[in-house]
């Protein structure tokens, strides 16, 4: 397990996933001395958490989309103000990567479902590079199984009328 040393405040982001509770407690194994404080969105009900982390606050928005600049910024805001040492998603995607790099905390992780920590990484050419690849994969995943359909033929289940003479 690749994980940092010892900080002193951990900031768990809630990004619609049904393990965020092992997240959680996952990060009160590794460091049962940290401060641990959850972002939730609206609406989330705070005492499935509340035995595992010292503080919560609730998020303005439930999703953050792109378009919403100015949301993001007040959500990087409400992050920094516990000035964390490291931060916590349950995803490795773009937008997550993105908002870890915005909140400028050094150091940024993915805990999957399974309890694996990976590292976030922003850099513009892994970014590219990785959304290549998976256009890549998708387009020929399409083909594949529109050949599939097209080329293949269909064997019928129904057995033929037989004439009655």
């Amino acid at each position: 397990m690749n994980t940092p040393d010892s900080p002193g405040a951990i900031c768990a982001y809630y990004s619609r996933g049904p393990h965020f509770r092992r997240v959680l407690q996952e990060l009160r194994t590794a460091y049962p001395d940290a401060r641990l404080i959850a972002l939730l969105p609206p609406g989330y009900p705070s005492a499935v958490i509340r035995d595992l982390v010292d503080a919560y606050e609730f998020t303005q928005h439930k999703q953050y989309r792109g378009r919403q600049i100015g949301a993001l910024y007040r959500l990087r805001r409400q992050i920094r103000q516990h000035r964390p040492d490291l931060f916590v998603v349950m995803f490795d995607s773009p937008r997550l990567r993105l908002l870890g790099a915005l909140t400028g905390i050094r150091e940024r992780y993915c805990i999957s479902s399974r309890g694996h920590w990976r590292l976030l990484r922003v850099s513009p050419h892994h970014q590219a590079f990785s959304s290549l690849l998976s256009r890549i994969a998708g387009t020929l995943r399409y083909h594949w199984v529109r050949f599939q359909v097209l080329h293949r033929p269909v064997r019928s289940i129904v057995p033929p009328k037989q004439n009655k003479e």
